[in-house]
């Protein structure tokens, strides 16, 4: 006796798995999404503190006042030893906003070869709030006139 039973999936339960599927996968691009944006905000915060660490570090070794630039307006920031730009990072390319509580929209932090800012020489005498965002996420740092960072 044989039975004729046809191989393979009919057409019911293939739409029903691409159903279940595409339900699962639109859960996941959505968390995805979310979950990128938490990370570049963060790291803007840590290549915001490599900036910081790599002037003082700049200011120390070479024995010469080192300046940390940060355009708010610009959502960039660099470092300045000697009139030359040594390095620059652009947080509008990581769709990360750079916002401030200070009236000017560029700051100025110079570290002089102590390892300490030279607080004549900053733009600002009392501590700034700067705040990274993106749509999602939003982390914050505090600029001490003394050059020290609070996070």
């Amino acid at each position: 006796m044989t039975r004729n039973q046809p191989n393979g999936f009919t057409l019911i339960e293939l739409i029903i798995v691409l159903v279940i599927g595409s339900v699962l996968l639109s859960m996941g691009v959505g968390r995805i999404g979310k979950t990128r944006s938490v990370l570049a905000a963060g790291g803007a915060r840590q290549a915001f503190l490599a900036l910081h660490s790599r002037t003082r570090a700049q200011a120390i070794e070479f024995g010469t006042t080192a300046r940390l630039m940060l355009d708010v307006a610009g959502d960039s920031a660099w470092i300045v030893q000697g009139g030359e730009t040594l390095e620059t990072y652009r947080f509008s390319n990581d769709n990360v906003d750079v916002e401030s509580n200070s009236v000017d929209h560029t700051l100025q932090m110079c570290m002089i070869p102590r390892g300490y800012s030279e607080p004549r020489c900053n733009s600002f005498t009392e501590p700034v709030e700067l705040t990274f965002r993106t749509a999602e996420s939003a982390v914050s740092v505090v600029l001490l006139p003394m050059g020290q960072v609070k996070w």
